[in-house]
């Protein structure tokens, strides 16, 4: 699942994805800004079929946040 993640997250960033760990900071380490997360949150709620709300979203820190709420 984290490789799908990194995946979904490199398609917004130019983020090498074996750059990209469970503890990267979404905003600094990464450089997601608040409409490139609620893009890749779009994406992953799309390919999980999972649902993440825009408040959870924008509350995210880490990938491994991003993580937990696919379950």
């Amino acid at each position: 699942m984290i490789n799908d993640i990194k995946s979904i997250i490199s398609e917004f960033v130019e983020v090498d994805e074996n750059e990209i760990r469970s503890e990267s900071n979404l905003r600094s380490d990464i450089g997601l800004s608040s409409l490139d997360l609620i893009s890749v949150a779009t994406e992953i709620e799309s390919k999980f079929g999972v649902t993440i709300s825009e408040r959870k979203v924008l509350s995210l820190k880490t990938v491994d946040d991003l993580i937990k709420c696919i379950g």
